[in-house]
């Protein structure tokens, strides 16, 4: 029986075991063990620890998995992602001096240059050491010329304005026009854009050239495996699947949400290059997955053109969950799972669960995971209709919209985060909570928060978009069963009315959704691990 052999390079810092995307590949690999067919998980040594973790949390038995991190990782690149995860504090200082930086650190071409000798790892690491010694030695001078100005930042932040002044005027006569003409000419050679560069910018970039280098080193690693077909469980990594020439590729094409909200999402630094390793990745791939129609017709095309259109491609939408019984958990051990995202508010008070009511929004918090419309309704709930009611969500992050309304509307011991949590201990929560909601914008495919929360009896509300119609309109399921079921993302009061509905009569929901379940659990994750064999097989 042929190896389904996978590659996995998701940076450390976004390895979740409730991201979605992990989620489902692990469930993808315990359908393909029920099958008996073998998995082989290539990654590097960086990746190992945290991806053994993730499919120990999603259950995935030892058994139906071989892991082989086929070259070392980057050691500055599990330097870069562990520092972005450590909270930073700002002082005065350090805004002067970071806005100094911004007008030296601005030439990509001389961070690019960087990246390949910043690409250590254990096995290159005595060969590329010395570089970085040189490179010391060359940078000495710029260090000279730049301590006069790092002098009248340090005088300035220490409140000697007058010796500021002074030092400033001596600095300006020493670089003269000759300093000036130089910083002129690193402005020009920054891809022509006449913008400042932020210090987070240039580490962004770095760290993406890093990991480049690595996905190269990579690349070459598995042109020698024996497997003649790699599959990618995410288009994510595009400078990588460019580079396996000699190997057949099968690459999941799962949302890409800017190009259904191309106005809502602004194209930063990091989704400039996330969009770019899409569309390396869908162009150079042998075949192509996706998880609805929606996704294929109104996503992947959009990033297709001419012939590359007429690739293999195919919709193989995700399992439905059928959930054994929830394992009762002790409170003490809930409350060893709830985070205070907002410590400036004071702490947060123990947590007695079982003996209070709250929403539940199983998530990985983003623009388009639309957490604060669930948010607002749950305040109008709590302050209009005066119930005594939570909302969690189940993110390793909040953004800063979301952030802000908490602090703004004191709702921090309303709002209860719980990230990343263990399979297990996220089906004890949804069979404790009185609703699931899940109010995204976009998705790629089915919305497996509906059968997860059925499956542990508790009633779902799902927004009203193009891929929640399209899970029940394919399995069969009448517009007027489902409907009432659907809400509009982007209204508030509407979604907590209906919450309140389901309160008052949340027996009758639970009933009418289980027997929807009914109808779904005909098609499990064995039957999408099948199908993505058989096309992997194929391609």
């Amino acid at each position: 029986m042929k190896r389904f052999s996978v590659v996995y390079t998701w940076r450390p810092s976004r390895i979740g075991v409730s991201e979605g995307l992990n989620v489902l590949l692990a469930d993808l690999v315990k359908g393909l063990g029920v099958l008996g067919i073998p998995v082989r998980i290539y990654t590097t040594s960086r990746h190992k620890g945290g991806l053994e973790a993730m499919l120990q949390a999603n259950q995935v038995p030892q058994t139906a998995f071989e892991i082989v991190p086929i070259i070392e990782g980057s050691l500055s690149l599990d330097w870069y992602y562990g520092r972005a995860s450590r909270p930073r504090r700002r002082s005065r200082l350090l805004m002067r001096l970071s806005r100094f930086m911004r007008r030296i650190l601005k030439p990509r071409s001389m961070l690019r240059s960087l990246s390949w000798m910043l690409d250590l790892s254990r096995s290159n690491i005595a060969l590329k050491i010395w570089p970085l010694f040189l490179v010391i030695i060359l940078t000495l001078p710029v260090v000279v010329v730049l301590l006069p100005g790092l002098a009248v930042m340090a005088a300035a932040a220490l409140g000697g304005r007058w010796i500021g002044r002074k030092l400033r005027a001596a600095v300006s006569n020493v670089r003269g026009r000759t300093s000036k003409r130089l910083i002129n000419a690193l402005d020009r050679a920054t891809s022509g854009r006449n913008k400042q560069i932020s210090i987070n910018t240039v580490f962004t970039y770095l760290s993406e050239s890093v990991y480049r280098q690595e996905c190269e080193r990579l690349a070459r690693a598995l042109q020698n495996v024996e497997d003649d077909t790699l599959f990618f469980p995410a288009a994510f990594d595009g400078h990588l699947i460019a580079n396996l020439k000699s190997k057949k590729t099968v690459v999941v094409f799962p949302d890409a949400v800017t190009a259904v909200f191309p106005t809502r999402y602004p194209a930063n630094d990091f989704m400039s290059l996330l969009i770019w390793n899409v569309k390396r990745s869908v162009t150079a791939a042998s075949g192509l997955i996706c998880y609805s129609e929606f996704s294929k017709s109104e996503q992947l095309m959009r990033l297709l053109s001419g012939d590359n259109r007429d690739r293999k491609i195919t919709v193989i939408p995700q399992g439905f969950y059928v959930d054994a019984a929830a394992e009762p958990i002790s409170s003490e051990e809930l409350n060893s799972y709830v985070r205070n995202y907002l410590p400036d508010l004071g702490d947060l008070p123990r947590m007695n669960f079982g003996h209070f009511e709250y929403l539940i929004y199983p998530t990985v918090d983003r623009p388009h995971k639309n957490s604060l419309t669930l948010i607002k309704a749950g305040e109008v709930l709590i302050r209009k209709h005066f119930l005594d009611i939570k909302i969690v969500l189940t993110s390793p992050g909040a953004t800063p919209d979301v952030i802000d309304y908490i602090r703004d509307k004191k709702l921090h011991r309303d709002v209860i985060f719980m990230p990343s949590l263990p399979i297990k201990v996220l089906n004890t929560m949804l069979e404790g909570a009185a609703v699931t909601v899940h109010p995204s914008l976009a998705e790629g495919g089915d919305i497996f928060n509906f059968s997860r929360a059925v499956s542990n009896g508790t009633p779902a509300l799902l927004s009203n978009i193009p891929v929640a119609r399209e899970m029940f309109d394919r399995n069969g399921i009448t517009k007027q069963t489902y409907e009432s079921w659907l809400f509009d993302p982007f209204d508030a009061d509407t979604l907590a009315g209906k919450i309140a509905d389901i309160l008052a009569s949340r027996s009758a929901w639970v009933a009418q959704q289980k027997a929807v379940l009914g109808q779904l659990s005909s098609y499990r994750f064995e039957d999408m691990a099948r199908r993505y064999y058989e096309f992997y097989c194929k391609v």
